[in-house]
């Protein structure tokens, strides 16, 4: 593609989506802040946690995230099952149905007490995408969309370490990857 055609696609991208935080992006990753916040006493670095009730459904998938997504010494993550955010939604936990849920939960991830960059997964069920965001600084940095669930849960761990790595550490050069 020519200079032209580049600077066409950069403008239209730029009118569609803008340049730098939004005000809705930047009140996502607010609200991801506080729960990582809220969840920061019981966060350990390296540890996929969770809250003490779940149901059935919700316990054999955290079991599989926690087996197939792991989870880097420099991260502290947590899964966000349905029906604790049903709970927290105001909903009777009494009237909760499994069942009916159009995801599997949601993973929040960031450096221990530290939330510039954040990520963000919600493993839907069709006919939904399960996806994964990458916040930083109130901007959405990246976006990944799956096939499913279980290919979701495969990538998590990479997509992590690729944008919560040790922020200490020299990249790998080509060399040191193969």
């Amino acid at each position: 593609m020519n200079q032209n055609g580049n600077t066409f696609l950069a403008r239209t991208v730029q009118q569609r989506t803008g340049v730098g935080p939004t005000e809705i992006v930047a009140g996502w990753q607010g609200l991801l802040v506080e729960m990582l916040e809220k969840m920061a006493p019981f966060l350990m670095p390296g540890a996929l946690i969770t809250f003490r009730t779940l149901t059935s459904q919700e316990t054999l998938f955290f079991s599989q995230l926690r087996e197939e997504a792991p989870i880097h010494q420099f991260v502290a993550a947590f899964y966000l099952p349905p029906s604790v955010r049903h709970q927290m939604m105001g909903g009777d936990p009494d009237r909760f149905e499994q069942d009916r849920q159009v995801d599997a939960g949601a993973l929040v991830a960031s450096r221990p007490g530290d939330y510039t960059t954040i990520v963000n997964a919600l493993f839907a069920h069709s006919p939904y995408t399960p996806a994964v965001d990458v916040y930083e600084n109130g901007q959405l940095i990246a976006g990944y969309q799956f096939a499913d669930i279980d290919t979701c849960v495969a990538e998590i761990g990479a997509i992590i370490e690729r944008h919560l790595s040790d922020p200490s550490a020299p990249p790998e050069s080509e060399e040191e990857k193969g």
